[in-house]
């Protein structure tokens, strides 16, 4: 190093010496620390990376820094950007949007004379970006136009547009719904057609998405359908049958309109016109369809008129319509009541068929129902119910106790108002011959060789007199009581019978006691007991004896018996009545 040194003199100054060394030196660069190589995403930054810088000369904040990016496409200059202060330095970095790779950024600090540099490596990887839509302004059309071709544009930094999907929603499906909405177009440049429902009006919002499989992105705008007038599709009226024998001026029925705008109200007119040929007998009064005369049926069946319905919307759109009105026949009452069958067989089953109810009617197409009706003639309706058109007799019938009934039947048939006939029949009972009958005779017993008299029993028949009957009986065991040994008395109703044992018979048998009308026939059977008695012993006849005086007769035969004892065990003895 070389110096100068300069003295100079200053009266004035107490210290007159000031020394001054001018010479030349060598400059000492600043310093910059390492920074580290830094990775983001796509489309993020780096804020406040810290590095250091120093200079041993000059101040910290003296120096300035700078940096340039070896890829300036991934990471301009001007993406660059420092903050801090003194030696402690930061270092901002925004890559260009949608870009990514790899720059090498070289931060240099200066003291004005001298540079250091510190390079570091950034490194920006891929990131799905979301796909783009336009905007799409609000739309308007008519009701029932479609609004078709209504442009948009779509695109996507990393999927190629032909691969985005597009999708769209309506907030009123009843106005669009979702199927009526279609895309049209390629590429980047779409187009949305929208079709309203038909005869609809209102405000719907459609939202249209685009996707790249990842990411969704959506536009809504509104679409207005603007009301227009519909024609009136169709007339309906409520009746068209009138019946026959109508007061005039009768009411027919109600018109009403079918139009897609419910709001609107419609006049009904009678219009001349094919099918208009009975318009003069009608009149109408708002929406009633009145006949001025009275229809009759035979005359005239059909009437044809043409009716119009006129709108209130605008243009008062019309339509027209021939209705055919239909005279019905009028509903006669049945005239009468036919029963196939009226006797019964008395002993009949519970609930058996009388006969089958039919009923005559001018209305050949009438149904009938049967039922038992109060009245004159119902006398028996409690014994009867009909099943369907069966007339059917719930008691059994005994032709003795009651030979005929009387019953109330009504027939109702199946037309206007259900009109009805009641007509009375009489059902006959028929005499069926029945069994006699006879009474239980109780079981009887009487000693050995004693008839048994007087047995009483009782006879008789639904349909004979008694004293017509013939009583017959008969014996289980003949040798006991023969049958000829059986007698009846009595006569009547009360009859006896007397049973004559077989001498010195004893033992049972079981008399049976028949009573027959020629036809059928009733028995009772009893047990008839004999029981056993003591029989005297007998002894034979002894002829008269003569013999000579004071001579002892010869031995006089006879003999003797006993049905019970041995002749052995009898004792014989004699006397004389001239002792």
């Amino acid at each position: 190093h070389q110096a100068t040194l300069r003295i100079s003199s200053d009266p004035a100054n107490e210290s007159p010496f000031g020394i001054v060394l001018l010479g030349a030196g060598t400059n000492s660069g600043p310093t910059i620390g390492p920074i580290a190589n830094q990775t983001i995403a796509e489309d993020h930054s780096i804020v406040g990376l810290p590095f250091s810088v120093n200079d041993s000369e000059t101040p910290a904040n003296s120096l300035t820094v700078s940096a340039v990016s070896g890829n300036p496409a991934l990471l301009p200059n001007t993406g660059i950007s420092f903050g801090g202060s003194g030696t402690s330095r930061t270092i901002s970095v925004t890559p260009a949007a949608n870009q990514y790779g790899t720059t090498i950024i070289t931060v240099t600090v200066s003291d004005g004379v001298d540079t250091a540099s510190s390079a570091f490596e950034l490194q920006v990887t891929p990131v799905n970006d979301p796909p783009a839509i336009s905007d799409i302004g609000n739309q308007s059309t008519s009701e029932d136009i479609a609004a078709n071709g209504i442009p948009f544009t779509i695109g996507d930094i990393d999927t190629a547009s032909s691969a985005l999907l597009l999708s769209a929603t309506s907030s009123n499906p009843t106005l669009v719904p979702n199927s009526n909405i279609g895309f049209g177009g390629t590429g980047n440049d779409r187009t949305v057609s929208l079709t309203p429902a038909p005869n609809q009006n209102g405000v719907t919002t459609i939202t249209v998405t685009v996707t790249d499989g990842e990411f969704f992105v959506s536009d809504s705008f509104d679409l207005v359908v603007t009301s227009t007038n519909d024609f009136p599709t169709d007339i309906l009226l409520s009746e068209n049958v009138i019946g026959e024998n109508n007061l005039a001026n009768a009411l027919v029925g109600l018109f009403t309109a079918v139009d897609a705008d419910t709001t609107d109200t419609h006049i009904f007119t009678l219009i001349n016109g094919t099918g208009g040929t009975d318009n003069a007998s009608f009149s109408l009064s708002g929406n009633e369809l009145r006949l001025k005369g009275s229809a009759d049926f035979e005359t005239q069946n059909s009437y044809s008129i043409r009716v119009r319905a006129r709108d209130s919307g605008v243009g008062n759109l019309s339509t027209e319509k021939v209705f055919v009105i239909t005279v019905s026949d009028g509903n006669d009452a049945p005239s009468d009541i036919l029963l196939s069958g009226n006797t019964i067989a008395e002993n009949n089953a519970v609930n058996a068929v009388i006969g089958s109810l039919s009923a005559l009617d001018q209305d050949s197409t009438d149904t009938h129902t049967f039922s038992l009706a109060s009245g004159i003639g119902a006398t028996d309706n409690a014994s009867f119910t009909i099943a369907g058109n069966n007339l059917r007799l719930t008691a059994v019938a005994d032709f003795e106790t009651q030979s005929t009934y009387s019953v109330r039947i009504r027939a109702t048939d199946s037309g206007p108002g259900n009109l009805t006939f009641e007509k009375v029949f009489a059902i006959n009972v028929t005499n069926v011959n029945e069994a006699p009958t006879i009474s239980p005779i109780s079981d009887q017993s009487t000693p050995e060789d004693t008839p048994k008299s007087g047995i009483a029993f009782v006879i008789g028949d639904p349909e004979s007199s008694p004293d017509t009957l013939v009583v017959t009986g008969s014996s289980g065991n003949a040798s006991l009581v023969p049958n000829s040994a059986l007698s009846f008395g009595g006569t009547g109703a009360n009859r006896t019978l007397t049973a004559t044992p077989e001498a010195n018979m004893t033992g049972t048998t079981v008399i049976t006691v028949t009573v027959s009308d020629g036809t059928f026939s009733a028995s009772d059977s009893f047990t008839l007991t004999v029981t056993n008695t003591n029989d005297p012993p007998t002894i034979s006849d002894i002829g008269d004896q003569v013999i000579d005086e004071d001579t002892p007769s010869d031995a006089i035969p006879f003999s003797i018996g006993d049905l019970e004892t041995d002749a052995d065990a009898l004792s014989v003895t004699a006397h004389s009545d001239n002792p």
